[in-house]
């Protein structure tokens, strides 16, 4: 239940829809790079509530909040494994692909 309220009530509302419930929770983590510090976002989530199908774990580097720019990658990625088509440009979808492979930094790819 709290997971379920990070995404109603919390940060991670940019997962809110009536097409399946997202159970989540949001945070970021200060790393230091090259003496100066850095802000990593990350979100790390289920779907759906009652018969979790599908699980994931975003991790921005520099991406200020995981409700900012994490939670909104997932939903990305929740709305295309639920088949919601056309919610992503083929561009998006390379850029969130290459991003799994780690192939990509976040500069090359804008969402």
């Amino acid at each position: 239940q709290f997971m379920r309220k990070v995404v109603t009530e919390g940060t991670a509302s940019a997962l809110q829809t009536n097409d399946y419930k997202v159970c989540g929770k949001t945070g970021s983590a200060q790393v230091k790079v090259g003496g100066e510090l850095k802000t990593n976002a990350w979100f790390v989530g289920f779907a759906p509530m009652e018969d979790p199908e599908i699980a994931i774990s975003v991790l921005v580097e520099e991406g200020e909040t995981g409700g900012k720019t994490a939670a909104p990658m997932a939903r990305k990625v929740f709305d295309q494994y639920f088949h919601k088509e056309g919610l992503c440009s083929d561009q998006e979808v390379q850029c969130l692909k290459a991003r799994i492979q780690s192939t990509i930094t976040m500069s090359e790819c804008t969402m």
